[in-house]
């Protein structure tokens, strides 16, 4: 019989290239009239966002905008404001790209300086990281079974995860948001935060349906009553259909929706006051679908009648055993200057986190760094910014002894209260979606390679051996040129190891 080997393909989703990219940001501005003279900045904020993604070659190129606000102390020793933006154009070369990849990328703020000229002019200087993703599907040929020349091949079931796809789409939404009744009118925009959360989700043939909220709060400056701030939260739905040859009702889909980029104007009503907001925003919806599967692999091999040849490697297989999607709550005391009488605002500027994951727990270090807009005793508007240390974790249900995790946190929000003269309690509410896979080691055979002279043998019809209990059925019929089965049938033997010590009759084959 022809020596035959069998081969099974594993795809698994591989990171392929993260490349981050710098632009500075240098440039000279004079306010406008409608902006007072400026007595103290209270805060400069750069907010990039990306609203193109285009690959040539081995070139990566996002464009778009970076907003910038500047908030401070007119003159009036009022709050002021103004806004402006800067092109957006970063490039990076990604190199032995395997077909198809998926290509993403993510902009934020490494760090922001500004400092007043005059009254009339500031200097900003600032750099901008936009990171670069290739993701790609990662091939892996492994033996599945050899046949033919008396092989005989110990095999061992392994899991995996199974890629069915990843894939990003980006599209856009906007709306016009009405100022409720009671609530001053719009004048000046001061600060704008966004994020997108997932609802629900449906796969059908084909294709996948998700439906979620698009959750933007707008901190304003009144238009009638100088100085003033007000808050106003907003929410638009988001219901996408995104085709995925391959997915059913029954591929475990996770989805992450990000905001690319959000722009809020004011818009004037019929009565030609700034009664509106309009927003218009770049969103993403990035869908990973995989699906937890298993294979046998061959981890050692013999021939009964030729000398045998293999290549042994050592392979990590990695399945997905639990999913965290939770809103966490944490509580933290701020230290504040003494002098606090009013909070206008908090949001947060960054968040970033360190994951442990440990038997049965995941838990991450998280920092997060806060803006405090405030009032001092004298009614003077003041800016402060905080870091803060939290930690958050999550149960699995299971214990497992090498796990990897891939976690993304979001600030979904933040609630504040004064409760000493210098103390302030931040309430903090976190979105934790965790993917958390199980990782293990095998050593398996990659090749098998069988000379074409048989061996020279003299074996005996039967063969008497005196084994231990618990010793390995594959072992001695590896070591007398016969096979498991045969050693079973010949001493009524269950399973693949001796059960006594005692003699056991070997047969030749």
């Amino acid at each position: 019989m022809d020596f035959e080997l069998k081969k099974q393909m594993l795809v698994s989703d591989e990171l392929w290239q993260e490349i981050a990219a710098q632009q500075n940001i240098e440039t000279q501005i004079t306010l406008p009239d409608y902006c007072g003279d400026i007595k103290k900045i209270l805060r400069c904020i750069l907010q990039p966002g990306i609203t193109n993604l285009s690959y040539s070659g081995d070139r990566v190129t996002a464009t778009g905008k970076v907003s910038l606000r500047l908030i401070y102390v007119n003159d009036k020793d009022k709050i002021d404001c103004y806004e402006g933006s800067e092109d957006l154009s970063a490039s990076a070369v990604v190199k032995d790209l395997p077909e198809n990849p998926v290509l993403c990328a993510e902009a934020k703020t490494n760090y922001v300086n500004c400092r007043a000229t005059s009254q009339r002019k500031i200097s900003v200087e600032g750099s901008v990281a936009v990171i670069f993703r290739a993701y790609a599907a990662k091939q892996t040929e492994l033996l599945a079974d050899a046949q033919g020349k008396g092989v005989q091949c110990r095999k061992k079931q392994v899991h995996y995860e199974n890629l069915i796809c990843r894939k990003e789409k980006i599209f856009d939404l906007g709306e016009t948001a009405k100022i409720p009744q009671g609530k001053a009118t719009v004048g000046k925009i001061l600060n704008v935060t966004s994020r997108a959360a997932l609802q629900s989700k449906k796969a059908v043939a084909d294709k996948l349906l998700i439906k979620g909220d698009l959750y933007t709060e707008i901190l304003y400056l009144s238009e009638s009553d100088e100085g003033k701030t007000e808050k106003l939260t907003h929410s638009m739905p988001i219901s996408q259909i995104i085709d995925i040859p391959g997915i059913d009702e029954n591929s475990p889909c996770s989805v992450v929706l990000d905001v690319k980029q959000v722009n809020v104007q004011k818009k004037a009503d019929s009565s030609s006051q700034g009664s509106l907001a309009e927003i218009a925003a770049k969103c993403s919806a990035m869908v990973r679908c995989c699906r937890g599967d298993s294979a046998e692999v061959i981890d050692d091999c013999y021939s009964t009648d030729y000398d045998v040849g293999a290549d042994f490697i050592i392979q990590e297989f990695s399945f997905p055993v639990h999913t965290v999607d939770e809103q966490k709550t944490s509580v933290c005391n701020i230290d504040m200057p003494s002098d606090v009488s009013a909070v206008l605002d908090i949001w947060c500027s960054e968040l970033t986190h360190k994951i442990k994951v440990k038997n049965d727990k995941v838990t991450a270090d998280c920092r997060a760094v806060l803006g405090v807009l405030y009032l001092d005793s004298k009614g003077s508007a003041c800016f402060a910014e905080k870091e803060t240390d939290f930690e958050i974790s999550c149960k699995l249900k299971e214990s497992y002894e090498n796990l990897k995790c891939d976690c993304r946190l979001q600030m979904r929000d933040i609630e504040w209260k004064i409760t000493a003269k210098d103390k302030l309690e931040v309430k903090l509410k976190t979105g934790v979606l965790c993917q958390v896979n199980a990782c293990e080691s095998a050593r398996i055979v990659k090749d098998i390679k069988v000379s074409q002279e048989k061996k020279d043998r003299d074996d005996a019809a039967l063969t008497l051996y005196f084994g231990n209990a618990g010793e390995s059925l594959w072992e001695i019929a590896k070591k007398y040129n016969t096979t498991r089965e045969a050693i079973r049938s010949e001493n009524a033997i269950d399973g693949d190891v001796t059960v006594k010590d005692g003699m056991l009759l070997i047969p030749c084959i």
